[in-house]
């Protein structure tokens, strides 16, 4: 490289501290993403795979930027896996309430279905006069 087109420091450094920044936060996304699933059987299991996969991005990253084209292969890869994962993240989070209803709505759906049918096996003025109903 000639003297032209190197980069200062602390562009470099500053280079290095938003892309861990980053990292970091889709390193904390997946782990809430993983939660869910119990890895490796615990709760904390998910902070190791997290990791993992945090620490061979952070290393295609590098190696990605020093010129190693297949690098790119595993960045990819391990990008892929953050994005799924901050999905099943977010997903739930931001519509949770979206998701109570359309499960309240569906167990509503049962239970009228579950009553008409007892109507219509059982007569309506028989259980009313079973149980004191109106």
């Amino acid at each position: 490289m000639d003297s032209k087109n190197k980069l200062p420091a602390f562009i470099r450094i500053l280079g290095w501290f938003i892309s861990l920044f980053a990292f970091s936060l889709g390193f904390w996304h997946t782990h809430l993403g993983l939660r869910e699933f119990q890895a490796l059987s615990s709760t904390n299991g998910s902070i190791i795979i997290s990791a993992i996969i945090l620490l061979l991005l952070i290393v295609a990253y590098y190696r990605a930027i020093n010129g190693m084209k297949s690098a790119l292969i595993f960045y990819a890869l391990c990008a892929f896996f953050f994005f799924i994962f901050n999905i099943n993240s977010f997903y739930p989070t931001y519509l949770g309430r979206k998701l109570i209803k359309e499960e309240a709505i569906i167990i509503n759906d049962s239970l009228q279905n579950f009553t008409s049918r007892i109507n219509r096996d059982f007569g309506k003025e028989e259980i009313n006069k079973k149980y004191n109903l109106k």
